[in-house]
C-alpha cells in the first residue's frame, strides 16, 4: 500500500487577514500558546479526547498492519492497496463511531468549542467535526507510519524475514503508541495545572522514553538481524534501510516523530513546551541581532524555543547572493537575558542552472504556528541571473569552457520555497518546488549559494576545515554520507554554528568569492566543464512530472561543528553511536583540544583524498569531548597547540576505535606536557647579563594538510 506521505503544510496565507490581525497572530510567546485555565468539565473532555484519539490511532495502525501482513503471507496480492481495503475501511469506520460514542458523555459541542485543539483540528466547534477531524488525521498518520513496514509490501517467503517483519511491525508501532501515551499524560497534567505551562514533555519524560526505546531494540534484536532485514522491503521514510541498525533508527525514529503532531492535535500545544511562530517583523527589536544582522522591519521571523531565523523580504537587494530577497539572512540560538545575540551568517539562496537564482517576488506567512503545528513562511517567484556569483568565470580560471546549457538564460519556471520550522526543532526545513510553465521539458542543474561570511569556518565531510575549489562525491558505500556542510565559530561567534543538509545523494560543491555552492546530485567539476548534462528533468507544463520538489535543512547549532551531522542523523533517521572521552596533557584536563575523527580511506569517488575527515570536536574546559558517528571503525587524532602529538611524535598518532549503534565508545588521550626552556646568560665571571634571546623552532603538532588532485588540474588543500 502506498499512502501519501507528503506532509508539506497547505495553509491559507495570513495575507487574507487584516494586517494587524496577522501580526498579532504571528507574535506568539516563546513560552507556548497561552490557554485559559480549563474548567473541570473542559479538562475531563480534553483528557478523554486524548485517550480516545490514541485508542483510534492504535486501532488504525493495527488495521493497516493486519492488511500488510496478509500481503506478506501471500493471502492478498502484492499490488493490493490497504488504504482502499474494505476490511480496513470498515474497521476505521467502527473505531470512529466508538470514539464518538465514548466522547458524547463528556464532550458537548459547547465544551469542544471552548477547548484548544491543534494542527488540522484547530478551531473545530462541534463534537462531530472534532471526531471526524481526529479520525482523518490519526488514520493518515497510522498509514504513513505503517508504510515503514509495508509501503512496498509483497509476499515474504523467507521464514526469518517473515518473523522479523511480524515482530518489527508490532514492536515499532507499539513503541509509537506508548510514546504517545507518555506525552499525552504529561500534557494532560499541564492542562489540569499540575505542571506549569511551558513544560517540555519530551524532556520531562526523557528517561521513560529512553527506556521504551531500549526495550524495543532489545526485543527486536531477538528476532531481526542484518540478513532478515535485508530480505525485506521497508517503505516510506525507511525505503533505503537494509540493516538492523538502520531499521531501528528509522522505524523507531519515525514513530517517535510521527506521534508528536498527534499530541498537538489533542491539546492545541506541542509536546515541546512551546510552539513555533512566524511573523512579519514590525519592531526592529524583534530582529535577530549580532555582527552580521541584516534584519529590518518588513522581514520575516521564524522562531521556537531553540532557534530564531530571519527570512528577507522580497525585492530587497541585500549584499552578495541575497540579490532578490526571500532568502535566509540571519540566524541564532535563543539567548538568555543578558547573553547577546551573535548572528554570524550572511545569506543563503536557491541556485538554478549554476548561474541563476530564485528571484522571489512575494513572501507571506503561510502558517503562523498558532495551531501548534509547523510555522511556515512561503516565498514565490521566478528565476533570474545572480550577478554576484559567476561560475562561468570560475571555469575559465580552471582552463575549461563553460557549458552553454548552464550559461545565463531565462527559464520558463515558477519557484515556490517554504521555510518550515517545527516546535522543538534545531533546524528549518526548506522545500523548494520548481514548476515548469513552458510547453517543452527542461533540464537543469539545481543547488545553493551559501555565504557564511562571519567569524565562522567552513567544514565539509572528507575535507575538514577549509574551502576546497571543488569537492568530489562520497562513495555510495560510505556510511557517513557527505550530505552536509558545517560552519563552526571562532572569536565573537563562539556559541553558534550553522549547517546545511541535503537529502540528494551524490551532491558536491565548488567555492568562489567566499561562497560555497552545492550542486545537487552531481559531480560539480563535470558539470562546470560540460562533461555531464543537467541532471534534473522537469516535464512540460500539464504533463506528469512538470514540478520538482527539493528538500533540505538549515541548522542553527550550539557552536560545535559536530552539531550538524548529529542533526542530520536525527532528521534523516540514521543509526549512530558516540565517541567520547577525555584529553589531558601530562594528566591535566585540556580545554580546546581539537579531536579529529578520520574514516576509512576511499571515501570519495573521482579522486582520492589524503585523509577522510568525518567530523571534528573541541574539548570542554574539563577536557571532555563527544562526537556522533555512524556505526563503524574510526581513527581518533588529538592535537593541542604547543603540545606534541600523542607519544611525542611530530606526526599524528591515531587511536583506533569501533563504534556500535546506540552505544558509546570511550577514548582517553594523555598528551606530553609542553617543555619549558630556561636560558641563563652570563659573562666570563658568571655574572648575569641582560640579553635578547631569539628562539627559532617549529610547531610540535603541525596541522595536517588534506590534499586532493582532481582531473590532474585542480589542487585542493584544506
Amino acid at each position: 500500500m502506498k499512502p501519501n506521505s507528503d506532509q508539506s503544510p497547505q495553509r491559507q496565507p495570513l495575507g487574507s487577514l487584516p494586517l494587524l490581525t496577522a501580526l498579532a497572530l504571528g507574535l506568539l510567546s516563546l513560552a507556548g500558546t497561552a490557554h485559559a485555565s480549563l474548567t473541570a468539565d473542559e479538562a475531563a473532555c480534553q483528557g478523554l479526547v486524548a485517550v480516545q484519539a490514541r485508542t483510534f490511532f492504535s486501532g488504525a495502525a493495527k488495521a493497516y498492519r493486519g492488511c500488510g501482513l496478509k500481503i506478506a503471507a501471500g493471502s492478498l496480492p502484492d499490488a493490493h492497496v490497504c488504504s482502499a481495503d474494505s476490511e480496513v475501511t470498515l474497521k476505521l469506520a467502527a473505531a470512529e463511531t466508538k470514539m464518538h460514542d465514548r466522547l458524547v458523555a463528556k464532550c458537548s459541542d459547547a465544551t469542544v468549542a471552548a477547548l484548544p485543539f491543534g494542527e488540522g483540528c484547530a478551531g473545530v466547534m462541534t463534537l462531530d467535526d472534532l471526531v471526524s477531524c481526529i479520525a482523518e488525521s490519526h488514520a493518515a498518520r497510522a498509514a504513513e507510519l505503517d508504510a515503514i513496514s509495508f509501503d512496498a509490501a509483497e509476499e515474504v517467503t523467507n521464514d526469518a524475514a517473515s518473523l522479523c517483519l511480524k515482530t518489527s511491525s508490532v514492536k515499532i508501532s507499539t513503541f509509537g503508541t506508548q510514546r504517545l501515551a507518555l506525552l499525552d499524560a504529561c500534557r494532560g497534567k499541564i492542562s489540569k495545572g499540575k505542571l506549569p505551562e511551558g513544560t517540555d514533555c519530551t524532556a520531562t519524560t526523557a528517561a521513560k522514553l529512553a527506556t521504551l526505546r531500549e526495550k524495543a531494540i532489545l526485543s527486536l534484536s531477538a528476532t531481526c538481524d542484518d540478513a532478515s532485514v535485508a530480505a525485506l522491503t521497508p517503505g516510506g521514510d525507511c525505503a533505503s534501510v537494509t540493516t538492523f541498525d538502520g531499521l531501528m533508527a528509522c522505524g523507531l525514529g519515525a514513530n517517535a516523530r510521527g506521534v508528536e503532531s498527534l499530541v498537538a492535535t489533542a491539546y492545541g500545544a506541542s509536546a515541546f513546551g512551546s510552539d513555533a511562530s512566524a511573523a512579519i517583523v514590525a519592531d526592529a527589536n524583534d530582529c535577530v541581532k549580532g555582527p552580521l544582522s541584516r534584519c529590518r522591519n518588513g522581514d520575516f521571523l521564524l522562531q521556537n524555543d531553540r532557534i530564531k531565523v530571519v527570512v528577507q523580504a522580497a525585492q530587497r537587494n541585500l549584499l552578495g547572493v541575497g540579490q532578490y530577497g526571500g532568502n535566509i539572512i540571519d540566524a541564532d540560538r535563543q539567548r538568555e537575558a543578558g547573553d547577546p545575540d551573535r548572528d554570524n551568517f550572511e545569506e543563503w539562496q536557491f541556485a538554478i542552472n549554476l548561474e541563476n537564482a530564485a528571484h522571489y517576488t512575494d513572501v507571506v506567512v503561510l502558517n503562523d504556528g498558532s495551531d501548534a503545528g509547523p510555522a511556515v513562511i512561503r516565498a514565490t517567484g521566478v528565476d533570474d541571473l545572480l550577478d554576484f556569483v559567476n561560475p562561468s568565470s570560475v571555469v575559465v580560471n580552471f582552463g575549461f569552457p563553460f557549458p552553454a546549457s548552464a550559461d545565463d538564460k531565462d527559464l520558463p519556471v515558477e519557484i515556490v520555497t517554504d521555510y518550515i520550522l517545527e516546535p522543538g526543532a534545531d533546524w528549518v526545513r526548506v522545500e523548494s518546488t520548481v514548476q515548469n510553465i513552458g510547453a517543452a521539458p527542461i533540464s537543469v542543474f539545481l543547488g545553493e549559494y551559501i555565504n557564511g561570511s562571519g567569524q565562522i569556518e567552513t567544514f565539509q565531510p572528507a575535507y575538514g576545515f577549509g574551502e576546497p575549489l571543488v569537492t568530489t562525491a562520497c562513495a555510495a558505500s560510505v556510511s557517513n554520507a557527505c550530505n552536509w556542510i558545517g560552519f563552526a565559530p571562532y572569536g565573537d561567534a563562539e556559541g553558534v554554528s550553522y549547517g546545511y543538509i541535503t537529502e540528494t545523494s551524490g551532491s558536491t560543491t565548488f567555492s568562489t568569492s567566499g561562497v560555497t555552492v552545492p550542486v545537487l546530485g552531481m559531480q560539480v567539476v563535470l558539470a562546470l566543464i560540460g562533461a555531464a548534462p543537467p541532471n534534473f528533468v522537469i516535464a512540460a507544463a500539464g504533463d506528469t512530472g512538470d514540478a520538482l520538489k527539493i528538500k533540505r535543512w538549515f541548522v542553527v547549532g550550539d557552536g560545535a561543528v559536530d552539531f550538524v551531522p548529529e542533526a542530520r542523523n536525527r532528521i534523516q533517521l540514521l543509526p549512530q553511536g558516540t565517541i567520547e572521552g577525555t584529553v589531558t596533557a601530562n594528566g591535566i584536563p585540556t580545554d580546546g583540544a581539537r579531536v579529529s575523527i578520520y574514516g576509512a580511506a576511499g571515501a570519495l569517488t573521482l579522486a582520492p583524498i589524503a585523509q577522510n575527515v568525518v567530523t571534528q570536536a573541541r574539548t570542554t574546559p574539563e577536557g571532555t569531548f563527544r562526537v556522533v558517528v555512524a556505526p563503524g571503525t574510526y581513527s581518533v587524532v588529538v592535537d593541542v597547540p604547543g603540545h606534541p602529538y600523542l607519544g611525542g611524535a611530530l606526526t599524528p598518532q591515531t587511536s583506533i576505535v569501533t563504534v556500535a549503534a546506540e552505544a558509546a565508545t570511550n577514548v582517553t588521550v594523555d598528551l606530553p606536557a609542553a617543555a619549558t626552556l630556561i636560558v641563563n646568560v652570563t659573562d666570563e665571571t658568571s655574572t648575569a647579563l641582560p640579553a635578547r634571546v631569539t628562539l627559532v623552532g617549529f610547531d610540535p603538532s603541525p596541522e595536517v594538510v588534506n590534499a586532493q588532485t582532481v582531473l590532474g588540474l585542480i589542487q585542493n588543500r584544506t
